[in-house]
């Protein structure tokens, strides 16, 4: 078995949707391992209609038109037709004339109401263009292989992968996994979930093949077309409106028909009795046999492990409604992994997915099988009852008419009069739910940004986002700061005639349902309302709409529109308005002598870099100020001297860094170094152990010119007990180095990059307004030939700096007590404390 992998999320399914879930943790700074059982992706067309919501997801991402473009080949497609043969139901039509082309169904009904409109599009087609998307964001993708088992725990996953090209096997731990592996799932089978929901509607088989029809269909192209004949009931779908078609061939096994009945030559003989066409060549590319079924799980998460698309909820296809239905659940999954993954939020906001999700798999799934008939196939009943069906459904088919109700949103409607009656002036919001209401999609207004007119849609996505209306200003000014207070990024956007969006008077507020005075909370494309977003924060004295709880344990803050504050500078639009495939031609000129490993580095590192320097608009001089820190930081380092590495600690790389080399060596999160063998607790003898400290005036040998070589520093080696024994002094808080003994030159320029009486790191913490210290704590070195080099600290728990360490290196196994020390003429406190080493060779 090769050595364990770690990945933040495990997604088990390379289809539609595990393919979309990789993008949109990707997008939130999430990487993801994702493991697909066949050997690439879909090659059976299925999931032929993209909704105006889920391009809208896919615009997030920037690849809609890329998904547009994918399915041009059914743009045409329009219309459902039902006959005893594709012949006596095509011919009669007069041919179209070509000018462009057609319409997604209810595209005139929904094109107001949002920035881009829904699309064709079979899912061999899509998954491509999301495949070399996920890879090129940084997400791993692993055709051919299995996940065979897995276990969770209170720490997180475990999962054993199967190469199904050599049959190797390999762990993964990981902290989430999102189980996407479709309609038959082996990992809801493996939990046992219990479903519900209709069963079985019917008994399909899935017949791809090739025929030239184009002489038939040309100008008279069609998306469905149901066929009721004596010898055969079935379903063509168009798929390319050329030579590519499928048809669902409908049989019955109360009858005694099995799917062995259905040779590939007795599939061609009813191809062609459905098509009216005897003569017409046929070749049958592959035959799927598929039930149209209704069955939700009872639940989408399972502590760890979560259930999304076909594998949390299975209906027929007839509503457009399945994988557009998944690719949601996992946008609304994503940003919550991501939240928390991130340190923003603690695991009571992924509860919200379940309470969110759950019942919108349930509704769309009852409304799918509602379309069906009696043999599982589309429904063309004519009836008053049926008719009024499709009307209510036609805000699901366009992706609309949800509103997520959970512990999370707050759905107390404080609309001011008298925008209660707003759903006279918009009623097509109203219709399809997108009136501003808490837990509904945020309303699309096209706006004036800069100059460049956009949708109030393309500025969610990454943060939350605040709407205020026209004379909101309040808002503006000290609401960002709250949220910062406790590490929360919040954009505020003032909207009418002047301000950051502008709109025509009343225009935003009319949509929002908000008074100008009022504001309108977005994250993700979703409303969210005031209320309790974290514990203990109060925006007193505002006209407020709900808010999201995320639980998250925060100290107790208040604000009122007076208060004083600094609030960060607003994030830019994530749909970006500059180049989108600039970053992959400069990652495409790594030439072929490049090793993998450098390809993959510098490939994330570039694509990382120019997503940031895009979101935050970096203008040269700013680019200029960050060259020329580095370049400063480059100047004051010798070798005693590593400033570098001290921007580095001051932003938490080097202990993020030090941790996945951690996992990484010893498959555990937290555990103290020791001068015992990991796996035999037996003392180890002869090792090195190096030890050092800051002097009494805060400062470590090699910054201090008066003190002697080596000062408080010490080598020593373990005795044949695998002990060592030293006398040292209690170690003291120290701040960064950012007085004149650390720089030659009283001041620097942002601008120039000149030396200043601050050295970079404490000049940054500075901009940062933090202080600048570090609890008190002694440096170990562990070194033994056969053993893998340990570097640590240990900090004094007595400090008052533990918890807001400036370089973040604190961990509680870290931390030691000393104990008082009697009879000792040398020492009044003392400390025991072990440290483990592990061999080079233990497995990880």
């Amino acid at each position: 078995m090769s050595k364990p992998q770690q990945a933040p999320v495990l997604i088990v399914g390379g289809g539609i949707v595990g393919l979309s879930a990789s993008l949109f943790l990707s997008s939130h700074g999430i990487n993801s391992l994702l493991v697909e059982r066949h050997t690439g992706t879909s090659i059976h067309p299925r999931a032929r209609g993209v909704n105006s919501r889920t391009m809208e997801l896919y615009r997030e991402l920037g690849i809609d038109e890329a998904i547009r473009l994918a399915g041009a080949s059914l743009s045409l497609s329009m219309g459902i037709y039902k006959g005893s043969s594709l012949v006596s139901v095509i011919e009669p039509h007069k041919r179209k004339e070509k000018n462009g082309s057609g319409k997604f169904p209810f595209e005139s009904f929904v094109e107001k109401i949002g920035p881009t409109r829904g699309t064709r599009g079979t899912q061999d087609l899509i998954e491509p263009v999301l495949l070399a998307a996920a890879r090129n964001r940084g997400g791993d993708v692993r055709f051919n292989t299995e996940c065979i088992a897995f276990d969770q725990d209170d720490n997180g996953i475990k999962a054993t992968m199967r190469d199904r090209s050599d049959g190797s096997e390999s762990i993964v731990h990981a902290d989430y996994m999102i189980a996407a592996d479709g309609a038959g799932s082996p990992i809801r089978q493996k939990l046992g979930v219990q479903t519900t929901g209709a069963g079985t509607l019917g008994y399909l088989l899935n017949i791809l093949f090739e025929a030239d029809l184009r002489e038939l269909v040309q100008g008279r192209e069609f998306s469905m077309c149901l066929i009721e004949h004596p010898k055969v009931r079935g379903l063509f779908t168009s798929i390319n409106n050329s030579n590519r078609w499928v048809f669902h061939l409908s049989y019955d096994p109360s009858k005694g028909e099995k799917v062995g009945d259905f040779s590939p030559q007795r599939c061609e003989e009813l191809v062609k009795i459905a098509l009216g066409l005897p003569d017409i060549e046929v070749e049958i590319k592959s035959i799927l046999p598929w039930e149209p079924t209704v069955r939700v799980a009872e639940q989408f998460q399972y502590g760890r492990l979560f259930l999304a698309g076909d594998a949390a909820h299975q209906m027929p296809p007839w509503g457009g409604q399945g994988a557009n239905t998944g690719i949601a659940d996992v946008h609304n999954l994503a940003w919550k992994l991501a939240t928390v993954l991130h340190g923003r939020a603690t695991e009571a906001l992924l509860a919200t997915y379940d309470a969110e999700r759950v019942p919108i798999g349930r509704l769309v799934s009852e409304e799918s099988g509602a379309a069906a008939d009696e043999h599982g196939l589309f429904s063309l009943d004519k009836s008053f009852r049926t008719i009024w069906a499709i009307i209510r459904r036609v805000p699901r088919i366009a992706g609309f008419g949800y509103q997520y109700t959970s512990q999370g949103i707050n759905t107390e409607d404080t609309t001011p009069f008298p925008w209660s009656l707003r759903w006279l002036l918009h009623p097509l919001q109203w219709f399809l739910k997108l009136d501003g209401k808490a837990g509904t999609r945020t309303p699309h207004l096209w706006v004036q940004r800069k100059g460049q007119r956009i949708s109030t849609l393309d500025i969610l996505g990454k943060s939350f986002v605040l709407f205020v209306g026209a004379d909101g200003e309040a808002w503006c000014k000290n609401v960002p700061s709250v949220f910062a207070s406790v590490g929360v990024v919040l954009e505020a956007y003032q909207i009418g005639p002047v301000g950051d969006l502008v709109c025509s008077k009343g225009e935003w507020e009319s949509l929002a349902g908000i008074s100008s005075t009022g504001a309108l909370l977005g994250l993700c494309v979703v409303n969210v309302g005031f209320g309790s977003l974290f514990p203990g924060i109060s925006l007193q004295g505002y006209h407020n709409r709900g808010f999201w709880d995320f639980a998250n344990q925060r100290p107790p803050l208040t604000t009122s529109p007076s208060a004083p504050s600094k609030p960060l500078p607003p994030m830019k639009a994530p749909h970006s308005r500059f180049d989108p495939n600039f970053t992959q031609h400069v990652i495409e000129a790594t030439g072929p002598k490049a090793t993998p490993g450098m390809r993959q580095v510098m490939g994330s590192l570039i694509r990382h870099l120019h997503d940031f320097a895009r979101e935050n608009e970096i203008t040269v001089d700013e680019w200029m100020a960050g060259v020329n820190m580095i370049n400063w930081a480059g100047k004051m380092s010798d070798e005693k001297m590593n400033e570098g590495q001290l921007l580095c600690d001051v932003i938490g790389l080097e202990s993020l860094v030090d941790e996945i080399t951690f996992k990484l060596a010893a498959e555990t999160n937290d555990h103290a170094t020791a001068t015992r063998d990991l796996q035999t607790k037996k003392p180890v003898v002869g090792a090195w152990v190096d030890v050092w400290q800051a002097s009494t005036n805060r400062l470590y040998e090699q910054q201090d010119k008066n003190q002697v070589e080596h000062n408080v520093r010490g080598k020593f080696k373990t005795d044949d007990n695998g002990r060592y024994a030293l006398y040292c002094l209690r170690p003291t808080p120290y701040p960064v180095p950012n007085d004149g003994n650390y720089s030659p030159v009283p001041e620097w320029n942002v601008e120039t990059g000149t030396d200043c009486s601050k050295g970079p790191a404490g000049k940054l913490l500075e901009y940062l307004d933090r202080h600048p210290y570090r609890p008190a704590h002694i440096h170990l070195i562990i070194t033994r030939e056969g053993y893998k080099p340990v570097t640590t600290q240990i900090f004094d728990s007595k400090d008052k700096y533990l918890e807001n360490d400036s370089v973040f290196a604190v961990k509680n196994s870290l931390i030691v007590d000393f104990k008082p020390l009697k009879s000792n003429d040398k020492a009044t406190l003392e400390l025991e404390y072990d440290i483990l080493v592990a061999k080079v060779n233990a497995a990880a």
